[in-house]
């Protein structure tokens, strides 16, 4: 029985390295692919998106980017309203402040 294989993740520098060496004919799919240890449709399908999108289809996928998003965007609003609550309390001891001084 064979063992499952795990999907290996290139490096993105990687990715662009090896589809312009394609695109300009200095390397074959199959040479980079034995380099590479990638099947050559791989590196046939990296100069694809690499032709038409350029190096940014091989960044991190948009959908890591939304949810990393979102979870800024969480912090920021908690953020936010804890600073609107400490801005407050400043304000309610600035009055508490000012009636001590009036009392003496």
């Amino acid at each position: 029985m064979n063992k499952p294989t795990r999907k290996r993740h290139l490096d993105p520098d990687i990715k662009i390295r090896a589809s312009q060496e394609y695109l300009n004919g200095v390397k074959s799919s199959s040479q980079l692919g034995h380099e590479l240890n990638v099947d050559p449709d791989t590196i046939l399908n990296w100069a694809k998106k690499y032709k038409l999108h350029g190096a940014a289809c091989f960044n991190k996928s948009t959908k890591n980017q939304s949810s990393q998003t979102a979870e800024l965007q969480k912090e920021i609003d908690h953020l936010k309203s804890t600073l609107k609550a400490k801005d407050l309390e400043i304000e309610i001891l600035k009055k508490f402040q000012a009636s001590l001084k009036k009392n003496v």
